[in-house]
């Protein structure tokens, strides 16, 4: 039997002054198998992590520094009841992961789940929170069940092993550890109703060419696939990279994300980049702010790439649709210069020069020795441009 509500179990020493938070599953029919397995869903195609071998470990500083999180699922305990649960814990002690992660493994396993999470008794804000989902229907929407530190730990001290740590005497672990992308991780905290199945449902149809029954939302589809992909990109396909960048391409909010995970693969599959590049330019330049400016980096990138691929003549055919913003971004005068000399048209190409210079083009170096310029750089005229 657990202590009571004055003097929870864990509730003394250094854990009062700690972030502490769980997640627990009930083992309904659910076995701790079944809990490590919607774990590494969960992971995987959230944010494209990688399971290292060797399990987690117990030194949470380590696998920080490393860049691991290291993740305990418990063996099932009966809670006060007499109900098995199965803890999840990890080592990172994450704002809001906790709850994130809850909402997942209740809509992979549905079945009731539970969530905790304690800051630190000397925060301005000392706070508790736990959340339930459970009865029919099972949605994976957080049912909040307390909001103060005392009856967070009153409920959370109900359940088998409440505040663990990897120190703690207990046997049948399973130790997982994976390597995390941080910007995805603090990207992917913020985002709501990320883990609701049907939202699933439409990336993975989006992805694989499947039929929509409405358009996909910029911010809870189509961002979050950009967002893990440019992670780890290798996992894409040509094709659907292509469709991941037509579905983005009309949105602004999503030209930088394109933008950086076409320039992750630029030099590693260049007619991956292409299928992204190609459908940016394929819709008119935003009009203003960061988003303008990616699709400016984008033109010229695929200036670069067409011209590295062979492809002269597309080259050359998208530059004479770009070569209007080159006062926007002069890295286009150089592109678009190569471009037009590999074609032959020299003057055209001459003309960019000038206008590199013209613009105070900050690789007039490079601009006078490419030899992409061809015979242009023969010309006793580029010299005129010292």
């Amino acid at each position: 039997m657990k202590n009571s509500n004055k003097n929870p179990l864990h509730y003394q020493g250094d854990v009062a002054k700690l972030r502490c938070h769980g997640v627990y599953v009930q083992a309904n029919g659910i076995t701790q198998d079944d809990v490590v397995l919607a774990v590494k869903r969960f992971l995987a195609s959230t944010m494209g992590a990688e399971e290292e071998p060797g399990g987690a470990g117990v030194d949470s500083a380590d696998l920080k520094k490393r860049d691991l999180i290291g993740i305990a699922v418990l063996p099932p305990a009966p809670d006060v009841d007499g109900t098995d649960w199965i803890g999840i814990y990890d080592s990172r002690r994450l704002s809001s992961w906790d709850e994130e992660l809850r909402q997942a493994l209740n809509a992979y396993l549905s079945v009731p789940t539970f969530s905790f999470d304690i800051l630190p008794e000397n925060r301005f804000t000392s706070i508790g929170e736990s959340c339930y989902s459970y009865g029919d229907g099972f949605t994976g929407i957080a049912r909040k069940s307390t909001n103060t530190r005392e009856k967070t730990l009153y409920e959370a001290d109900r359940f088998p092993y409440p505040f663990f740590t990897p120190t703690d005497p207990v046997e049948g672990i399973v130790w997982l550890r994976f390597r995390l992308d941080g910007e995805i991780l603090g990207w992917m905290l913020e985002l709501k109703e990320f883990w609701l199945p049907e939202r699933q449902e439409v990336r993975r149809r989006l992805i694989d060419g499947e039929p929509l029954d409405s358009p996909p939302h910029p911010q809870r589809d189509i961002e979050p696939l950009l967002v893990v992909y440019a992670s780890n990109p290798t996992k894409l396909t040509i094709e659907q990279a292509e469709r991941l960048a037509c579905a983005g391409a009309v949105h602004p909010a999503l030209i930088d994300r394109l933008n950086k995970l076409a320039y992750k693969v630029h030099d590693s599959n260049i007619p991956m980049a292409l299928a992204i590049y190609r459908a940016m330019l394929a819709v008119p330049p935003p009009k203003k702010g960061p988003a303008r400016s990616a699709w400016l980096q984008a033109a010229n990138n695929a200036l670069v790439i067409t011209n590295m691929a062979k492809l002269y003549a597309e080259s050359a055919e998208l530059a004479d649709r770009v070569i209007q913003y080159v006062r926007e971004n002069p890295y286009i005068a150089h592109s678009a210069a190569c471009s037009y000399a590999a074609t032959g048209r020299c003057d055209d190409a001459f003309e960019q020069v000038k206008l590199a210079v013209e613009l105070n083009y900050e690789h007039l170096d490079r601009l006078r020795a490419d030899a992409n310029l061809g015979v242009l750089l023969d010309r006793a005229v580029f010299e005129k441009t010292h």
